[in-house]
């Protein structure tokens, strides 16, 4: 079993990409400390999903959608004896039709399919099956696209603040189109203004920095998408290569795997009616590359120029969300996650309030962001008032 000690969200990006690209058929085994999760692909098409963390398993999806009631539900779970499946017995029992849960599986599969992008270190194993008849929902096949779901994921895992170090670096050069870029991002299916990414890169190599003035992005996304197009090898840079890795699993040829894993079949969910205990989320990785250098002015001043857009979109991305979402974490984030994205935050934003020539606009965007993070972390740091 491969383990990855860092640049987990990057490495499990170009796996799943690689995966599909290839037509590969199999399962992918992802494993964090003691939890694991399972994706089954069918020629490079995600069919089914496992997971031993909670509040991923059907019993605790189909009551976050409404679908079925808590209390009658968890009956029901105590009741299902050996080799039985809840979702056998809640159609048997007339609690949910086929279509209806059908249905539902279908959208816990996309919105599960890259889910594994806020893992920033984890073990990982692809081995080559035949599915097993009968466990493969035929319908889920057209339904699930994996691109489409990694875009998906991006953009509720990776936020603009962690991706903007590693796409800003003056080092890495300037950004280009891919070979493959158009075809990417239409199976992505991106939304605007970033349908227009390829055809800016065509008109040639461009800074993100400009790349984010003739796109004019206020969703905050752009950054992870550029990200995690270097990840896959849909765009290149000029000064920097990609990852070893990271081509290696693009390809979705030569991915390791071989031995079993003991440990994800001790947890195996399908061995025992009773879940283990509930499992926090992981923190958020770290920024997956170094800070820009200091040495390159030109790049500082670009991003300088900037500065002002990126403080207004970061403000208006958190604008309306609640405590957690402010810092673009889940509710159920562990203490540890909280306080580090607190302090990168008000780091990168006390740093651009200190930005020579910052125009008053900027500097009033800056200082309302740092103070509504005092505000946030003065709240969730107290597991009381948490």
């Amino acid at each position: 079993m491969e383990k990855v000690t860092d640049r987990g969200a990057e490495t499990f990006a170009a796996l799943l990409f690689g995966l599909h690209r290839a037509g590969r058929t199999g399962i992918l085994e992802l494993a964090h400390e003691r939890s694991w999760r399972k994706l089954y692909l069918v020629d490079g098409t995600p069919v089914m999903y496992e997971s031993s963390l909670d509040g991923e398993r059907l019993s605790k999806t189909l009551v976050k959608a409404d679908i079925v009631s808590e209390k009658p539900l968890a009956k029901i779970v105590n009741s299902l004896q050996p080799g039985e499946t809840l979702e056998t017995r809640l159609i048997a029992d007339g609690v949910v039709g086929p279509e209806e849960l059908r249905a539902h599986k279908r959208t816990n599969l996309e919105r599960h399919t890259a889910v594994a992008l806020e893992w920033s270190q984890f073990e990982y194993r692809f081995s080559d099956h035949r599915i097993i008849s009968g466990r493969v929902d035929d319908a889920l096949l057209p339904a699930v696209k994996p691109l489409r779901a990694l875009w998906f994921a991006v953009k509720q895992h990776v936020s603009m603040d962690w991706a903007l170090p590693f796409v800003t670096d003056p080092e890495a050069g300037n950004l280009r189109a891919g070979a493959k870029l158009v075809e990417i991002l239409e199976a992505m299916e991106v939304e605007a203004p970033f349908d227009g990414l390829s055809e800016a890169l065509e008109q040639g190599d461009k800074s993100f920095e400009d790349l984010f003035g003739a796109l004019n992005d206020k969703s905050g996304h752009l950054a992870p998408l550029v990200w995690l197009l270097e990840a896959i090898g849909a765009v290149k840079r000029t000064a920097r290569e990609q990852g070893a890795l990271c081509l290696q699993l693009c390809t979705g040829k030569d991915i390791p795997g071989e031995a079993p894993l003991h440990d994800l079949a001790e947890l195996s969910e399908s061995a025992s009616v009773t879940p283990p205990p509930p499992q926090s989320s992981a923190p958020r990785a770290k920024a997956p590359s170094r800070r820009p250098s200091p040495k390159d002015a030109a790049a500082r001043n670009r991003t300088a120029n900037h500065l002002p857009e990126l403080l207004a979109t970061a403000r208006n991305h958190r604008a309306g969300k609640d405590y957690y979402g402010f810092f673009d974490l889940s509710s159920d984030a562990e203490q540890d996650a909280i306080k580090e994205a607190y302090e990168r935050n008000t780091k990168l934003w006390r740093s651009a309030l200190s930005t020579e020539g910052l125009p008053e606009s900027g500097k009033a965007d800056a200082q309302a962001l740092i103070d509504a993070a005092e505000r946030v972390w003065g709240t969730l740091k107290t597991k009381k008032k948490r």
